[in-house]
């Protein structure tokens, strides 16, 4: 018969158990980190460092808006007053309103859309208002205090992960709007706001162009009945004035269609301004976050 021996088996540790408690032993350098993380994000919440930027863009916006809503409702007014008055040209009569019809529709769907971006914009300056009121920055704290706590007291250690992500979770909810519109401010100063305000400039100069075709031709009216009653020896005077007027009226077609392009271009940038920027900035704060919470876990 074979000799056989037998080892006493040593009690082997619960891995398990090990794995836990290595997770939950943290380095003091590592600890001193996230506490200063914490207290400066705490403090730039409280302050209102990066809100009080974002939310002098979000009025600069909101008045640049306004400005240009009232330069189109102002080109709109004047179409309107403009729509019944008529040229004479030779034997033909021409009424001013069938050549401004298609500005006059485009400026109705531009105002509509000046309006929905208004709104978008005072809505961002709402919810900006809310994530940065006491409530907000108040619940920031209490989830700071909960990781502080997780990190620092061992009896507390298992809890850290959970009170980790409820805290990233709260800061991105608390900083992500700010951050978002904080870019988007950036954006807009750099290259949209300066379009808008050409096409606002464009807008103007076109109000101005129908102004002065409408009074041209009252004084024109009023200059011919006066010096038809007084005289007959200046029509070519007269004649002149005529091929002037009709040169303005076929130069007419060109030049409101350029304008169009130009509240196109202004319908286009408040949209990319007060809507489609922010919901792409808001995309991409979601995915760097999923991506923390990822790393963390």
């Amino acid at each position: 018969m074979e000799n056989t021996t037998l080892e006493p088996k040593l009690p082997q540790p619960n891995e398990a158990t090990s794995s836990k408690h290595s997770s939950y032993a943290t380095s003091p350098l590592i600890k001193w980190l996230k506490t200063l993380l914490i207290i400066l994000l705490c403090v730039i919440g409280t302050f209102k460092l990066l809100d009080d930027y974002t939310h002098e863009k979000v009025n600069q916006s909101i008045v640049h808006g306004t400005v240009a809503y009232a330069s189109v409702k102002t080109l709109s007014t004047g179409i309107s007053a403009a729509k019944g008055v008529e040229f004479s040209v030779g034997l033909v009569t021409t009424r001013l309103g069938e050549l401004l019809e298609p500005v006059n529709e485009t400026l109705v769907y531009t105002s509509h859309i000046i309006m929905t971006a208004l709104a978008s914009l005072g809505l961002q300056k709402m919810l900006l208002m809310i994530f940065s009121s006491s409530l907000g920055n108040g619940i920031l704290l209490f989830f700071a205090s909960v990781y502080l706590i997780s990190v620092w007291f061992k009896r507390f250690n298992r809890y850290e992960s959970r009170a980790k992500s409820l805290f990233i979770f709260t800061v991105f909810v608390r900083f992500s709007l700010a951050i978002s519109l904080g870019a988007n401010a950036l954006i807009d100063q750099a290259f949209i706001d300066p379009q808008i305000d050409q096409s606002i400039q464009r807008s103007n100069e076109l109000t101005n162009n129908i102004e002065s075709l409408s009074l041209d031709d009252e004084m024109s009216a009023e200059d011919s009945e006066g010096f038809w009653s007084k005289t007959k020896g200046a029509f070519e005077g007269l004649s002149q004035s005529l091929a002037n007027k009709q040169d303005q009226i076929l130069n007419l077609p060109d030049i409101f269609n350029n304008y169009i392009m130009d509240f196109m271009n202004l319908i286009a940038l408040f949209l990319l301004k007060s809507i489609l920027l922010p919901i792409a900035f808001l995309m991409v704060l979601k995915a760097a976050f999923h991506k923390v919470i990822n790393a963390f876990n």
